[in-house]
Protein backbone atom coordinates (compact mmCIF):
# COMPACT_ATOMS: atom_id res chain seq x y z
CA UNK A 1 0.00 0.00 0.00
CA UNK A 2 1.44 3.36 -0.91
CA UNK A 3 0.23 6.39 1.11
CA UNK A 4 1.65 9.32 -0.07
CA UNK A 5 1.24 12.47 2.20
CA UNK A 6 0.06 15.89 0.25
CA UNK A 7 1.47 19.40 1.33
CA UNK A 8 -1.64 21.43 1.04
CA UNK A 9 -2.51 24.99 2.60
CA UNK A 10 -5.18 24.57 4.16
CA UNK A 11 -4.28 21.17 5.74
CA UNK A 12 -0.38 19.90 6.85
CA UNK A 13 -2.40 16.40 7.78
CA UNK A 14 -3.45 15.44 3.71
CA UNK A 15 -2.90 12.09 2.55
CA UNK A 16 -3.78 10.27 -0.83
CA UNK A 17 -4.08 6.54 -1.55
CA UNK A 18 -5.98 4.67 -4.42
CA UNK A 19 -7.93 1.55 -4.90
CA UNK A 20 -11.43 0.33 -6.07
CA UNK A 21 -14.70 2.00 -4.77
CA UNK A 22 -16.86 -0.85 -2.76
CA UNK A 23 -19.65 0.60 -1.76
CA UNK A 24 -21.29 4.01 -1.52
CA UNK A 25 -23.32 5.32 1.24
CA UNK A 26 -26.01 8.16 -0.49
CA UNK A 27 -25.77 11.59 0.91
CA UNK A 28 -27.96 12.38 3.33
CA UNK A 29 -28.72 15.68 4.81
CA UNK A 30 -28.77 16.86 8.96
CA UNK A 31 -30.48 19.73 10.38
CA UNK A 32 -31.75 23.24 9.34
CA UNK A 33 -29.04 24.18 8.25
CA UNK A 34 -28.76 21.18 5.87
CA UNK A 35 -25.54 19.30 6.14
CA UNK A 36 -24.84 16.84 4.22
CA UNK A 37 -22.26 13.84 4.31
CA UNK A 38 -22.10 10.44 2.54
CA UNK A 39 -19.38 8.00 2.83
CA UNK A 40 -17.88 5.43 0.64
CA UNK A 41 -15.82 2.08 0.75
CA UNK A 42 -12.88 2.11 -1.04
CA UNK A 43 -10.53 -1.18 -1.34
CA UNK A 44 -7.02 -0.88 -1.32
CA UNK A 45 -4.82 -3.95 -3.65
CA UNK A 46 -2.88 -5.61 -1.56
CA UNK A 47 -1.94 -9.10 -0.49
CA UNK A 48 -4.58 -8.89 1.81
CA UNK A 49 -7.00 -6.60 0.66
CA UNK A 50 -7.70 -3.49 3.14
CA UNK A 51 -11.06 -2.16 3.03
CA UNK A 52 -11.05 2.11 4.55
CA UNK A 53 -14.45 4.09 4.75
CA UNK A 54 -13.96 7.57 3.85
CA UNK A 55 -16.49 10.37 4.62
CA UNK A 56 -17.64 13.20 2.18
CA UNK A 57 -19.13 16.33 3.52
CA UNK A 58 -21.34 19.59 2.23
CA UNK A 59 -20.00 20.36 -0.91
CA UNK A 60 -17.70 16.61 -1.32
CA UNK A 61 -20.75 14.77 -0.58
CA UNK A 62 -22.26 13.88 -4.10
CA UNK A 63 -18.20 13.01 -5.30
CA UNK A 64 -18.91 9.28 -5.14
CA UNK A 65 -22.50 7.85 -6.66
CA UNK A 66 -23.34 3.77 -6.97
CA UNK A 67 -22.41 4.14 -10.90
CA UNK A 68 -18.69 4.52 -9.65
CA UNK A 69 -18.89 1.02 -8.04
CA UNK A 70 -15.87 -0.82 -9.70
CA UNK A 71 -13.90 2.28 -10.64
CA UNK A 72 -10.52 2.84 -9.77
CA UNK A 73 -9.84 5.95 -7.46
CA UNK A 74 -7.44 8.35 -6.21
CA UNK A 75 -8.39 9.97 -2.43
CA UNK A 76 -7.17 12.46 -1.00
CA UNK A 77 -7.80 12.66 2.78
CA UNK A 78 -7.24 14.04 5.88
CA UNK A 79 -7.56 12.46 9.57
CA UNK A 80 -10.30 13.44 11.87
CA UNK A 81 -10.10 12.33 15.67
CA UNK A 82 -12.84 13.45 18.74
CA UNK A 83 -12.98 11.78 22.27
CA UNK A 84 -16.56 11.35 22.96
CA UNK A 85 -17.27 10.47 26.64
CA UNK A 86 -13.75 8.47 27.39
CA UNK A 87 -13.47 6.53 23.81
CA UNK A 88 -11.96 7.78 20.49
CA UNK A 89 -13.16 7.86 16.97
CA UNK A 90 -11.12 8.31 14.22
CA UNK A 91 -12.62 9.65 10.82
CA UNK A 92 -10.92 9.88 7.39
CA UNK A 93 -12.46 12.53 5.36
CA UNK A 94 -11.90 12.65 1.81
CA UNK A 95 -11.10 16.02 0.62
CA UNK A 96 -10.91 15.03 -3.35
CA UNK A 97 -11.35 12.21 -5.30
CA UNK A 98 -10.49 11.79 -8.87
CA UNK A 99 -11.75 8.78 -10.72
CA UNK A 100 -10.23 6.87 -13.15
CA UNK A 101 -13.09 5.65 -15.46
CA UNK A 102 -17.01 4.83 -14.42
CA UNK A 103 -18.13 1.31 -13.96
CA UNK A 104 -21.95 1.29 -15.41
CA UNK A 105 -23.72 -0.66 -11.87
CA UNK A 106 -27.28 -1.42 -12.44
CA UNK A 107 -29.49 -0.06 -9.78
CA UNK A 108 -31.54 -2.58 -7.29
CA UNK A 109 -35.55 -1.28 -6.55
CA UNK A 110 -35.76 0.24 -3.37
CA UNK A 111 -37.74 -2.04 -1.33
CA UNK A 112 -40.53 0.03 0.71
CA UNK A 113 -40.91 -0.90 4.23
CA UNK A 114 -44.32 0.23 5.68
CA UNK A 115 -43.26 1.73 9.44
CA UNK A 116 -45.71 1.74 12.31
CA UNK A 117 -47.90 4.84 13.08
CA UNK A 118 -46.29 4.70 16.75
CA UNK A 119 -43.03 4.55 15.90
CA UNK A 120 -40.40 6.72 17.74
CA UNK A 121 -36.57 6.88 18.27
CA UNK A 122 -35.11 5.45 21.12
CA UNK A 123 -33.34 7.62 23.69
CA UNK A 124 -30.09 5.64 23.25
CA UNK A 125 -30.00 7.21 19.57
CA UNK A 126 -29.72 10.34 20.96
CA UNK A 127 -26.47 10.48 22.84
CA UNK A 128 -24.23 9.27 19.47
CA UNK A 129 -21.19 10.72 19.05
CA UNK A 130 -21.98 11.64 15.09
Amino acid sequence: MIIETVVNLKSINMFNVEGTVKSVVATKTFGEKGFKKSSFVLVIDQQYDNEINFELVQENAGLVEDKHIGSKASVDFSLRGREYNGSHYVNLKADGVKLQGVAPVAKKKAETVPVADNWTASDDDSNLPF
